[in-house]
């Protein structure tokens, strides 16, 4: 028995197989993939041509996708050759909400503008998390967004959604 009462799982058996990181791996594996699927019909201009372009409108969906599918794919390896714990969800209210409020904010953005949109994001998850203090929420939620804007507009070239701002 290991430490703390648990039996461990034998080799090759499904509790095994499916763990949190294996099934946090695909899912994200998938995403990251389908990211990158999607570059050359979100990007028309260049796609995968110019992706060593930093200006290039296809650098940062790519290297993001790239991410996103190198990350899983070593947690997913991970996940199936070593015992992680058990799959499971304590608190699936919290994990809705966390999705519903970055599906939300997502398409938020198209119609109010990036900082908007953030800022109601940072705010809804800073007091969905415990955070009370309207003063720390607030300065959150306005100095997170436009430092993440300025940066991607003014240093790096990336434009975000500006909406009718």
């Amino acid at each position: 028995m290991q430490s703390g009462g648990r039996m461990p799982h034998p080799e090759g058996s499904p509790a095994r197989v499916v763990n949190a990181d294996t099934v946090t791996g695909a899912v994200t594996l998938a995403l990251g993939l389908t990211a990158l699927a999607m570059v050359p019909a979100q990007v028309q201009e260049d796609g995968f041509a110019n992706f060593g372009d930093v200006r290039s409108p296809a650098f940062f969906p790519i290297l993001s996708g790239a991410a996103v599918t190198l990350f899983s794919l070593a947690l997913l390896i991970r996940g199936l050759l070593k015992a992680a714990p058990a799959f499971s969800v304590g608190e699936p209210r919290r994990v809705l909400a966390v999705t519903g409020a970055l599906a939300g904010s997502t398409l938020l953005m198209f119609w109010v503008g990036y900082i908007a949109a953030a800022a109601v994001l940072i705010a809804t998850l800073s007091v969905a998390f415990g955070n009370r203090n309207g003063l720390t929420v607030a300065g959150l939620a306005v100095v997170l967004p436009v430092g993440i804007y300025l940066l991607f507009d003014g240093v790096l070239g990336v434009l975000l959604p500006t909406g009718p701002f």
